[in-house]
């Protein structure tokens, strides 16, 4: 899972959501016990027996499908489809009595649960948990995932974690199953850190090499590397290699493609400028001459 992705870890034994529902939920307590039961909800093989009013106060979902004029408002036994039977459990127990148990086996399935049935509230609770476990290792399959479930706040933690530990991530798979768009998000944010601007670019290459398909991708993301803080050996290494017919030969047709005899390496910094905050120059005016590697205004050298 997401969670686990990259194995860098043995997580810890479970861990409660209770102490932050004190934090994050304000509930009155005259909502902690169910009313009499109106309508059997089906899940899975399971069937419950609920309050149609109580399980409202928690879920727009359950609003509409029951006061939203739709037919399902009608019926007494309504089947749900596409939820985890335990995970409804869970949140049938957060209804009704304010418990809620997070662990690493159930947290995936139990968010999911709540995104699909708008339980905002357990959502939250299962959000702060993946921020407490987030790491280097999980860190990119917890960006996907946040993305994909809009954890807007773990999606920021995620990705902040990720740039700061670059050359740790490209050792993993998670890495080489980042999409384009992912990938350029990483590569164009000035909080990058990097040792040096050589290893952003190999590891450009070494996503771009991963698939041959990738190959028409290479220039657009090359663009984004910082080409005048590339080291002067780093460079004649490039030239050597395209013009070298023992190179892995994905590789080489990238590097003749992007034709590195021409990068600016005559004017390659012999001392770089000191490192302070980063920010986005404008771009060049219509009749300024532009080269898209060669920026008019070429931004600072990357954080090591």
């Amino acid at each position: 899972s997401a969670l686990h992705a990259g194995h860098c870890k043995e997580h810890s034994a479970d861990q409660t959501a209770s102490k932050y529902i004190e934090q994050l939920v304000e509930m009155d307590l005259s909502h902690t016990r169910m009313k009499d039961p109106d309508i059997v909800l089906q899940v899975g093989q399971k069937c419950f027996q609920v309050n149609r009013k109580t399980l409202t106060l928690f879920s727009d979902y359950f609003q509409v499908l029951f006061f939203g004029g739709m037919k399902e408002s009608l019926e007494s036994h309504i089947v749900l489809r596409g939820v985890d039977t335990e995970a409804f459990q869970s949140l049938l127990n957060f209804a009704v009595k304010g418990n809620l148990t997070v662990t690493t086996q159930n947290v995936t399935s139990l968010l999911e649960a709540a995104d699909f049935l708008q339980f905002d509230k357990v959502k939250l609770l299962c959000t702060k948990f993946l921020e407490r476990e987030l790491d280097v290792c999980n860190c990119l399959g917890l960006y996907a995932y946040a993305q994909r479930f809009g954890c807007l706040t773990l999606e920021r933690a995620a990705h902040n974690v990720a740039l700061t530990h670059l050359t740790e991530l490209t050792s993993q798979e998670e890495f080489y199953q980042l999409s384009k768009a992912a990938l350029a998000d990483l590569l164009g944010s000035d909080r990058l850190c990097a040792p040096t601007e050589d290893v952003v670019f190999e590891a450009v290459m070494e996503w771009v090499t991963y698939e041959r398909s990738r190959e028409e991708e290479s220039l657009e993301l090359v663009g984004l590397v910082r080409v005048p803080f590339l080291s002067l050996p780093f460079l004649d290494s490039l030239v050597k290699q395209s013009q070298s017919s023992a190179v892995n030969r994905g590789y080489t047709r990238i590097l003749k493609s992007l034709n590195p005899p021409h990068y600016p390496s005559t004017q390659h910094p012999t001392t770089p400028p000191p490192h302070h905050p980063t920010t986005h120059h404008p771009p060049p005016t219509p009749h300024a001459p532009h080269h898209p590697h060669a920026p008019h205004h070429p931004p600072p050298p990357r954080t090591p």
